[in-house]
């Protein structure tokens, strides 16, 4: 008996709160990328001794696009486990790719 109990397992949901607060944290993600985009653009006039404006802006490029990629692969497929991956993926790329952006040039 307790193995059919572990083979139909149990799914849980979140309702319209859950909704509301996952739209609450992409809000505020797109948030802090314009705002860490328009820091980097009122820096675009320094001296590049003082600031490197142009390798943050290349990044939140990066980290903005792969969002967006992300978001809409995420959001097209229903398997938990394919979002997990993207997810991972994403979020592995993005940093490896800001790190480099950043440290490299």
């Amino acid at each position: 008996m307790a193995l059919a109990s572990v083979r139909r397992g149990t799914w849980c949901s979140y309702g319209t709160a859950g909704i509301l607060f996952e739209a609450l944290l992409l809000l505020y993600k797109a948030a802090l990328i314009g705002v860490g985009s328009y820091m980097a653009y009122i820096a675009r006039g320094f001296n590049d001794a003082l600031a490197d404006s142009k390798q943050i802006a290349v990044a939140m490029y990066q980290i903005a696009l792969i969002s967006v990629v992300c978001l809409a692969i995420v959001s097209l497929t229903a398997d938990p486990g394919t979002q997990i991956v993207m997810l991972s993926l994403s979020t592995t790329i993005g940093s490896l790719g800001c790190i480099l952006s950043i440290f490299v040039p």
